[in-house]
């Protein structure tokens, strides 16, 4: 299998030495068009005068900047926020939305906005309506205010404590590293992907580890890090274009409120 196009690359603060070197991943090209951060986690990361949040700070902008010409055409900036269920989830999302804000705020050229639910730092089995009624009220607070749904991201974790629900997400990114992405992999959490709303963005694949993913990058243009992943988001032009037609609104609605949304392509989804 040869690389898949397009790749977009998930970092977070401490991830690279020094990095990331962004302008390296645009100037690169394809298959690389877009770059997601970790902006928050909880409602104490990253902390006020710290270095990660300078790194957050800093890299917001640069990730648009560096882009040029091909920011919102065919790159991409994104934003995540890793969520602890066992903390208040309108004051992460606040917490989320303000650190995006001091760094510039949403563009018309950007991802939606992201949740992570994953086990690490949280608690092992809080169960499914725990975990519903966390993601559900973070989702609801963040659509109102920036005027689309989240992605979620997440798998086993969902999976483990037998969550079905969106719970407020309008599409899924699977933490699954791997080539394929079989239909139950995404099924037993409770999505299809069909070609109605919501769907499966894509997968993500660990592209510098012990276990190289067969025709993926080893290591991203920025160079060694520690840990860097690539987000599949479907394949070819028809990803993209579903991309720019799903971006993130650059300031509130008066009345948010869903759009239709064109259905991702299929082709690279192994089922």
């Amino acid at each position: 299998m040869g690389t898949i196009d397009p790749l977009i690359v998930d970092t977070y603060a401490g991830d690279g030495y020094g990095g990331p070197d962004i302008q390296k991943l645009v100037l690169a090209g394809p298959p690389w068009h877009g770059l997601i951060l970790k902006a928050t986690e909880g409602t104490s990361y990253p902390a006020h005068r710290t270095e990660d949040r300078e790194w957050f700070l800093d890299n917001w902008m640069r990730a648009r900047v560096y882009a040029g010409k091909r920011y919102g055409v065919d790159w991409f900036r994104g934003a995540y926020h890793y969520l602890r269920i066992d903390e208040d989830p309108i004051a992460q999302a606040k917490w989320f939305l303000a650190t995006v804000d001091e760094a510039g705020g949403w563009s018309s050229g950007d991802l939606w906005p992201m949740v992570d639910v994953e086990g690490a730092n949280n608690p092992a089995s809080p169960g499914a309506a725990a975990i519903v009624a966390c993601v559900s009220k973070f989702a609801v607070y963040v659509t109102a205010q920036v005027g689309t749904t989240p992605m979620l991201y997440g798998n086993v974790y969902l999976a483990e404590n037998g969550v079905t629900d969106h719970m407020g997400c309008g599409t899924l990114i699977i933490a699954r590293y791997a080539a394929t992405l079989p239909a139950e992999i995404y099924e037993r959490i409770g999505w299809q992907l069909t070609n109605t709303s919501p769907t499966v963005f894509g997968w993500q694949l660990d592209g510098d580890g012990d276990e190289y993913v067969p025709g993926y990058p080893a290591l991203t243009p920025m160079g060694k890090c520690d840990y860097t992943a690539a987000i599949v988001a479907g394949g070819g032009d028809g990803a993209l274009a579903w991309i720019r037609a799903n971006l993130a609104i650059a300031a509130p609605p008066a009345a948010p409120a869903e759009e239709p949304r064109a259905p991702l392509p299929t082709a690279r989804l192994v089922k």
